[in-house]
Protein backbone atom coordinates (compact mmCIF):
# COMPACT_ATOMS: atom_id res chain seq x y z
CA UNK A 1 0.00 0.00 0.00
CA UNK A 2 0.89 3.25 -0.64
CA UNK A 3 1.44 6.63 1.34
CA UNK A 4 -2.36 8.12 -0.55
CA UNK A 5 -4.12 4.46 0.46
CA UNK A 6 -2.90 4.41 4.19
CA UNK A 7 -3.64 7.64 4.77
CA UNK A 8 -7.30 7.81 3.03
CA UNK A 9 -7.94 4.14 4.73
CA UNK A 10 -6.50 5.41 8.29
CA UNK A 11 -9.28 8.68 7.62
CA UNK A 12 -12.03 6.39 7.19
CA UNK A 13 -11.48 4.89 9.82
CA UNK A 14 -11.75 8.20 12.17
CA UNK A 15 -14.20 9.53 9.52
CA UNK A 16 -12.35 12.25 8.69
CA UNK A 17 -13.68 13.57 5.57
CA UNK A 18 -11.49 15.30 2.81
CA UNK A 19 -9.67 14.94 -0.73
CA UNK A 20 -6.23 14.03 -1.26
CA UNK A 21 -3.98 17.04 -2.06
CA UNK A 22 -0.56 17.19 -3.27
CA UNK A 23 -0.27 20.87 -3.88
CA UNK A 24 2.55 22.80 -3.77
CA UNK A 25 1.73 25.12 -1.13
CA UNK A 26 0.37 22.34 1.15
CA UNK A 27 2.68 18.97 2.08
CA UNK A 28 0.74 16.12 0.62
CA UNK A 29 -1.98 14.43 2.85
CA UNK A 30 -6.07 14.55 3.10
CA UNK A 31 -7.10 18.52 2.63
CA UNK A 32 -10.06 18.61 5.46
CA UNK A 33 -12.11 21.57 4.16
CA UNK A 34 -13.83 21.53 8.22
CA UNK A 35 -10.28 22.71 9.15
CA UNK A 36 -10.17 25.52 6.85
CA UNK A 37 -8.24 23.41 4.47
CA UNK A 38 -5.48 22.16 7.01
CA UNK A 39 -3.77 18.82 5.53
CA UNK A 40 -3.83 16.27 7.89
CA UNK A 41 -1.22 13.34 7.75
CA UNK A 42 -0.27 11.51 10.51
CA UNK A 43 2.62 9.94 8.36
CA UNK A 44 4.38 13.67 9.19
CA UNK A 45 2.87 15.01 12.21
CA UNK A 46 2.99 13.63 15.61
CA UNK A 47 0.21 15.16 17.19
CA UNK A 48 -1.76 14.21 13.93
CA UNK A 49 -0.52 10.48 14.77
CA UNK A 50 -1.33 10.65 18.23
CA UNK A 51 -4.81 11.61 18.03
CA UNK A 52 -5.50 9.08 15.53
CA UNK A 53 -4.27 6.74 18.14
CA UNK A 54 -6.02 7.73 20.77
CA UNK A 55 -9.11 7.84 18.82
CA UNK A 56 -8.70 4.54 17.48
CA UNK A 57 -7.93 3.59 20.98
CA UNK A 58 -4.34 2.25 19.94
CA UNK A 59 -1.89 0.10 22.00
CA UNK A 60 1.56 1.05 21.49
CA UNK A 61 4.10 -1.75 22.51
CA UNK A 62 7.60 -0.42 21.58
CA UNK A 63 10.80 -2.69 21.68
CA UNK A 64 14.39 -2.25 21.40
CA UNK A 65 14.31 -2.82 17.27
CA UNK A 66 10.52 -2.32 16.48
CA UNK A 67 7.44 -0.54 17.15
CA UNK A 68 4.50 -2.89 17.51
CA UNK A 69 0.88 -1.66 17.40
CA UNK A 70 -2.17 -3.51 18.31
CA UNK A 71 -5.81 -2.08 17.80
CA UNK A 72 -9.21 -3.81 18.64
CA UNK A 73 -11.73 -2.26 16.75
CA UNK A 74 -15.28 -1.83 18.72
CA UNK A 75 -17.75 -3.48 16.41
CA UNK A 76 -15.15 -6.98 16.43
CA UNK A 77 -13.07 -8.71 18.56
CA UNK A 78 -10.05 -9.18 16.23
CA UNK A 79 -7.36 -8.15 16.86
CA UNK A 80 -5.27 -5.37 13.64
CA UNK A 81 -1.62 -5.39 13.83
CA UNK A 82 1.29 -2.85 12.29
CA UNK A 83 5.20 -3.30 12.58
CA UNK A 84 7.97 -1.29 11.81
CA UNK A 85 11.33 -1.75 12.22
CA UNK A 86 13.48 1.47 13.08
CA UNK A 87 15.61 0.80 10.07
CA UNK A 88 13.16 1.05 7.32
CA UNK A 89 12.60 4.88 8.41
CA UNK A 90 14.69 7.88 9.24
CA UNK A 91 14.03 7.69 12.90
CA UNK A 92 12.17 6.16 15.82
CA UNK A 93 9.30 8.50 15.23
CA UNK A 94 8.69 8.23 11.80
CA UNK A 95 8.17 4.43 12.58
CA UNK A 96 6.39 4.84 15.21
CA UNK A 97 3.77 7.62 13.29
CA UNK A 98 3.68 5.17 10.13
CA UNK A 99 2.76 1.86 12.45
CA UNK A 100 0.38 4.19 13.84
CA UNK A 101 -1.30 4.51 10.31
CA UNK A 102 -0.84 1.21 9.62
CA UNK A 103 -2.90 0.00 12.07
CA UNK A 104 -5.62 2.66 11.52
CA UNK A 105 -5.64 1.59 7.85
CA UNK A 106 -6.28 -2.05 8.61
CA UNK A 107 -9.38 -0.46 10.31
CA UNK A 108 -10.31 1.48 7.93
CA UNK A 109 -10.13 -1.63 5.15
CA UNK A 110 -12.52 -3.93 7.50
CA UNK A 111 -14.80 -1.07 7.15
CA UNK A 112 -15.36 -1.89 3.68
Amino acid sequence: MNDRELLELAAKAVGIVGEWCNCVDHEAGILTPNDQGKVWNPLQSDGDALRLAVTLDISILRGTYKVCFECIPQEDDGNVSAHEQYSDHDNEYAATRRAIVRAAAEIGRAMQ
